[in-house]
């Protein structure tokens, strides 16, 4: 990406400007259910998580800026279960809870536009690569009156999607040369897993995250 950017440049270092960014985000995946299924909501999980990582611009003009950022984010969030369904008359019930932690490396391509001396705002596309993928939690099921409880730990990767594509869109406040704090939503455009089908019922998950990060400069602005 850095090697990308200095490319672009032709060698020009007054144009190029990297850093370092972190901070923390809100995970929100939410969930598509067609057609409906009795007993089945559709509510959405989410969860807390960070992330940190690096960036790059180079200046096309004073105001206009291309940027590319590499990043690992973490997005752990928990899943309420709460469902009912029947089969040849017997009617089966699931409560729980179960947390999913999730990590990625993220490649934002952005567009970076300043408004004036203080205000930037972003956009572009995101493109994530998931790196793991963890379960945990307990489950209990309960048919005919009779109940049964299993915990779920472990590794969750199959089935899953590896690859995430997200519209992005925010913006940072420059406190100083080097500081910026910011804030961003990402859209994820692709679903959670790779078949999404069965039965003839669609059930689609995709990500929902709002950052909100510092940014460290080391170039120039």
């Amino acid at each position: 990406m850095l090697v990308m950017l200095f490319m672009m440049s032709g060698g020009q270092a007054q144009d190029l400007a990297f850093g370092a960014m972190g901070g923390f985000n809100i995970n929100i995946v939410s969930q598509n259910i067609d057609p409906d299924q009795p007993g089945i909501d559709e509510e959405n999980s989410s969860g807390f998580g960070f992330h940190l990582g690096g960036f790059g611009t180079y200046a096309l003009s004073e105001e206009l800026k291309l940027r590319a950022e590499m990043k690992l984010m973490f997005r752990p969030v928990s899943n309420k279960i709460d469902e009912e369904f029947t089969f040849l008359g017997i009617t089966t019930t699931q409560e729980g809870k179960v947390r999913n932690r999730d990590s990625f490396l993220l490649i934002p391509l952005l567009a970076d536009y300043q408004l004036n001396e203080n205000i930037r705002v972003q956009g572009g596309f995101s493109l994530g690569f998931l790196l793991g993928a963890k379960q945990s939690g307990e489950i209990t099921s309960t048919t005919a009156g009779e109940s049964q409880t299993s915990n779920v730990d472990g590794n969750s990767t199959a089935g899953r999607n590896g690859f995430e594509l997200g519209f992005v869109l925010g913006g940072e406040y420059v406190l100083n040369e080097q500081l910026s704090a910011g804030l961003r939503y990402t859209r994820g455009l692709t679903d959670l897993n790779e078949n999404n089908s069965a039965g003839g019922v669609t059930f689609k998950s995709k990500y929902n995250v709002i950052a909100l990060y510092a940014t460290y400069s080391l170039g120039a602005k």
